[in-house]
């Protein structure tokens, strides 16, 4: 399952089928994460015509996102930028015109990726080695754990987690209100090789991601 949720949308457009439950309005993503206190990563917004300044990639590595004026179009996106000339040949395809915004996210190099699926008592959590897609295209098995109102994690038999992997999910389900008390919705997360935790989306409770049987 390759693409992203717009991807899906626009291709189930095609063959009748809707899927606009999945739509989700990318330039507010991050400020609902800053509400929440959650950490967030560096990120620049530009207007569709834009110049970069080439000191912005200086040791620094970019997921890279065009915004559609269109909320149902493809979003086109780049898992990781590291100069101008990446960028331009990036675009190159895309009439830049169409797009009202383009975001560069701060990635850096990723370890793990994790998701959280919480309702007021009870979560569901994955984790995989590795970048977003491995998890979210289901390139690999990830640990996958579950917590009800005992306060007792289980995990899948099919993935054991390592003790570290472990802490990385205690630690990030912390940041959501956790154990006891999570915060309600779905939440994506990145570990990086510094062990800087970061949020990169979230859905609340009422989104067809927050709704997911936990």
């Amino acid at each position: 399952m390759n693409g992203n949720s717009a991807h899906w949308i626009s291709q189930g457009k095609r063959t009748g089928i809707d899927l606009q439950f999945l739509y989700q309005d990318k330039t507010k993503t991050f400020e609902i994460l800053e509400q929440l206190g959650l950490p967030t990563p560096l990120r620049y917004s530009f207007p569709n015509l834009i110049r970069i300044n080439p000191t912005i990639f200086d040791g620094k590595r970019y997921f890279c996102r065009l915004v559609p004026y269109n909320p149902l179009d493809e979003r086109p996106y780049h898992l990781g930028l590291t100069s101008p000339e990446e960028f331009q040949e990036f675009v190159r395809p895309y009439n830049l015109d169409t797009f009202r915004e383009v975001q560069l996210i701060e990635k850096g190099h990723i370890i793990y990726t994790g998701a959280i699926v919480a309702s007021n008592e009870q979560y569901v959590m994955e984790l995989v080695e590795g970048d977003g897609p491995r998890l979210f295209h289901g390139e690999a098995i990830p640990v996958h754990a579950q917590m009800g109102s005992s306060g007792v994690m289980c995990y899948s038999s099919v993935r054991e987690p390592a003790l570290s992997e472990r802490k990385m999910m205690f630690r990030a389900l912390k940041l959501v209100g956790g154990p006891r008390h999570p915060f309600p919705g779905y939440y994506e997360f990145e570990i990086d090789d510094t062990e800087r935790l970061i949020f990169r989306n979230y859905q609340s409770p009422e989104s067809a991601y927050g709704k997911l049987e936990v």
